[in-house]
C-alpha cells in the first residue's frame, strides 16, 4: 500500500498525489467515508462537481446530528473538516443537502489544502525564485482559469431583459464589461480621496504590512532563515494582519481619533510575497497633526524589522492616485480592460515593475498569479476605510435615471442630480454632506436605502437592497431585470 502505484486515499499525511483512476475508483465507490477519499488538493473541479452530488445525496437521506453553538447551527459533516452552519435548524440541514454547498465548500478546501501542500514544501518562491513557481503554483492559476472558463461559459447561456423596455443584454458582456467599470469606480474613488485631502490640506501615507516570519514559508532573502509554522496555514498571514490592523484602528479610536473623512481615511489592497504569504498597502490620506499617533499605533502592532514600511507622500513627485494606479492594476486582468487604462503604464512603470519583483512585491507582469492566489484564498483585494459606508449608497444613485429631474440644490434631490449622480467628484460631494444620509446624524436622513425582509435560498432571513428614497421620492428597483436562460 506504500508503492506509489498503489497509494492509499485516506486522508492521511502522505506527500503523495493518488492517480486520476484511483481517485475516480473512490468517488464512484458504493459507499463514501471520510477516509476512503483522496486528499482535498487532488480533486479536479469535475471532482469536486461529482462528490458534491454525492455528499449532497447521502446527507439528505440521513439524519444529521444537528447542534446549536454560539448562536449558529452546525453539523460537523467529517469530510476534509467541513462544517456547516446556519441561522436555523432547518437552514444547516438544507445546506447539508445542496449541491450548491457542496460543490463551493470542496473547491474552497481543494484550493486551501493545494497551497497548504506547497507552502509546506517550499514549491513557491523562495531565494532561488527564478528557476520555481512564484506567487503561487501554476496549477492554481490553471484552476482559476478553469473556474473562470466555466463561468464564462454560464453567463454566454443567460441574457439580462428589462421587463419595461423589453430590451436584453448579454450577461457575459454585462460580466466583461464591469472589469473596466469597476476599475474606473476604483480610480474615480482614488481621485475623490485626493479631492477630499486637498480640500481640507490633509497628507497622504503609503503604509505596508508584512506579517512576521513564522508565516512565511520560502523567504526570497538567501539570508533568511525559513521559520514557517505550516499549522498555522496558508491563510493565516491575511488573518494576522487583518486583526492587527483593527487593534490599530481600536488604539486610535480609544486615543480620541476615529476613522473619518475629517481625520484619516483611504483604501487598502491586499498582495501576495513570492512565496505566497499575503501582505497589505494602505494609500490613507490624514490630518497632519495625527500622523505621529497614526505611525506609533502602527509600529506597536508591527515592530520587527521588515514588518512595516510608512512613505509619506510627496505631490511634487507624482499624486497619490498616480503613485496607487499601479496596485490597483493588479486587482484586473488587463486583457478585460480598455487599451485606454494599461496605456497610462510607462516604460519607467514597467522598470518599477521589475524592481518590485526583485523586492519581493506583487508584479503587475505576474498579476495573473497574484489575482490566483487571492482568489483561491477567497481574500476580498480592495475595501475603503473610513467612509461612512456610503459607497453602495453612491452605486445606487449612480444606477439610477436622474437625467430627467430638474431641481435647484437647495432640496437634496437637486443636489444629488447636479453633484452626485454620475459625477467625477460624486463620492467626495457625497461625503461633505453626511447629515443628509447618516443615520447617526439623522434618524430619519433625507436619503435612504429601501430594504424588505427575504429569504435565503436555506430559508434564512435576509435582507435585500429593493431601492433608494431620496427626500422622499421613491426609486425602486426591485422587479426591473430579469435573467433569462436561453434553451441552447
Amino acid at each position: 500500500m506504500n508503492s506509489k502505484s498503489n497509494i492509499s486515499l485516506s486522508n492521511s499525511t502522505t506527500e503523495d498525489t493518488p492517480t486520476s483512476h484511483a481517485i475516480e475508483r473512490a468517488l464512484y465507490s458504493i459507499s463514501i467515508t471520510p477516509k476512503s477519499l483522496p486528499p482535498a488538493r487532488a480533486l479536479t473541479r469535475q471532482h469536486v462537481l461529482t462528490l458534491a452530488v454525492r455528499l449532497a445525496s447521502l446527507h439528505a437521506t440521513k439524519a444529521n446530528n444537528v447542534y446549536l453553538s454560539r448562536g449558529k447551527y452546525r453539523i460537523k459533516t467529517g469530510f476534509y473538516g467541513i462544517v456547516i452552519e446556519a441561522d436555523t435548524k432547518s437552514g444547516v440541514t438544507a445546506k447539508s443537502a445542496c449541491v450548491r454547498f457542496w460543490r463551493n465548500s470542496l473547491e474552497n478546501k481543494a484550493n486551501l489544502e493545494r497551497l497548504k501542500f506547497e507552502a509546506k514544501n517550499r514549491q513557491i518562491g523562495g531565494p532561488n525564485s527564478e528557476n520555481t513557481e512564484i506567487y503561487c503554483s501554476d496549477a492554481t492559476v490553471k484552476r482559476m482559469r478553469e473556474k473562470t472558463a466555466a463561468s464564462n461559459k454560464c453567463l454566454s447561456k443567460m441574457t439580462v431583459k428589462n421587463i419595461v423596455t423589453g430590451d436584453e443584454f448579454s450577461m457575459l458582456d454585462i460580466a466583461n464589461a464591469s472589469f473596466s467599470n469597476r476599475f474606473n469606480e476604483l480610480y474615480s474613488f482614488t481621485k475623490n480621496f485626493e479631492a477630499m485631502a486637498k480640500s481640507q490640506k490633509m497628507d497622504w501615507i503609503f503604509v505596508t504590512l508584512t506579517a512576521p516570519p513564522e508565516f512565511h514559508p520560502n523567504p526570497s532573502s538567501p539570508n533568511s532563515k525559513c521559520s514557517y509554522k505550516s499549522e498555522l496555514g496558508v491563510k493565516a498571514s491575511h488573518t494576522y494582519i487583518n486583526n492587527a490592523w483593527k487593534r490599530i484602528r481600536a488604539i486610535l479610536y480609544k486615543r480620541g481619533i476615529n476613522a473619518s473623512p475629517t481625520t484619516y481615511f483611504g483604501a487598502r489592497t491586499v498582495e501576495v510575497h513570492k512565496d505566497g504569504c499575503i501582505h497589505w498597502h494602505l494609500l490613507i490620506f490624514i490630518n497632519h497633526a495625527l500622523i505621529h499617533a497614526f505611525n506609533k499605533a502602527c509600529k506597536e502592532k508591527f515592530p520587527l524589522i521588515g514588518q512595516l514600511k510608512i512613505v509619506l507622500g510627496d505631490d511634487s513627485k507624482g499624486s497619490a492616485s498616480s503613485y496607487v494606479f499601479k496596485y490597483i492594476m493588479k486587482e484586473f486582468n488587463t486583457n478585460n480592460l480598455d487599451p485606454a487604462i494599461t496605456s497610462r503604464l510607462t516604460e519607467a512603470d514597467h522598470q518599477k515593475d521589475t524592481e518590485r519583483e526583485q523586492m519581493d512585491l506583487s508584479s503587475i507582469s505576474n498579476s495573473e498569479r497574484v489575482r490566483a492566489t487571492i482568489q483561491a484564498l477567497r481574500i476580498r483585494q480592495y475595501q475603503t476605510i473610513g467612509l461612512l459606508r456610503v459607497t453602495t449608497l453612491l452605486r445606487k444613485i449612480n444606477k439610477l435615471d436622474l437625467s430627467l429631474i430638474i431641481d435647484t440644490d437647495e432640496n437634496t434631490l437637486g443636489f444629488i442630480r447636479n453633484h452626485v449622480w454620475r459625477n467625477p467628484l460624486g463620492l467626495k460631494n457625497l461625503l461633505e454632506k453626511p447629515k443628509i444620509f447618516s443615520q447617526g446624524e439623522n434618524e430619519n436622513p433625507p436619503i435612504r436605502l429601501i430594504k424588505e425582509g427575504t429569504y435565503s435560498r436555506y430559508g434564512e432571513e435576509r435582507e435585500r437592497i429593493i431601492g433608494i428614497d431620496i427626500d422622499g421620492k421613491i426609486f425602486i428597483s426591485k422587479g426591473l431585470y430579469q435573467i433569462v436562460k436561453s434553451r441552447q
